[in-house]
């Protein structure tokens, strides 16, 4: 089954959910449970946001330990590291994920929020608050 509590998301479709684990995150189908693919070793400290691409081929995460997003694509039952939204100057508090997996965005505890092309790994805005 699916832990009872942590930062976890849901495909669009419902199909499948993406649960934080302490430092790792798992992919599982909604209905039954089954696990997907998953990663016990995304972060050093923990994961405190997650985002899952509708296909659930991509999964994003972040840590309170970092200033930044990591990108996780999905290769059989496993999770690599295909990227690193960096740039915020202070811990990410917001994240969502278009539902095709090519656009992020990313809010800070400073009021900022980036918009980011994933698959280019480039911040294509910045939005002050």
């Amino acid at each position: 089954g699916l832990p009872a509590n942590g930062p976890a998301a849901i495909s669009a479709d419902g199909r499948l959910v993406a649960v934080a684990e302490g430092n790792g995150v798992r992919l599982a189908e909604r209905e039954s449970g089954a696990a997907v693919a998953s990663r016990a070793d995304c972060h050093g400290k923990g994961i405190v946001l997650v985002a899952v691409s509708d296909d659930g081929r991509r999964v994003l995460t972040a840590s309170p330990a970092e200033q930044a997003v990591r990108v996780w694509e999905r290769v059989g039952a496993a999770w690599r590291n295909r990227a690193t939204l960096a740039g915020h100057r202070r811990e990410v508090t917001d994240l969502a994920l278009s539902s095709d997996g090519a656009y992020a965005i990313t809010g800070c505890i400073d009021g900022t929020a980036r918009v980011w092309n994933v698959n280019g790994q480039t911040r294509l805005l910045e939005l002050v608050g």
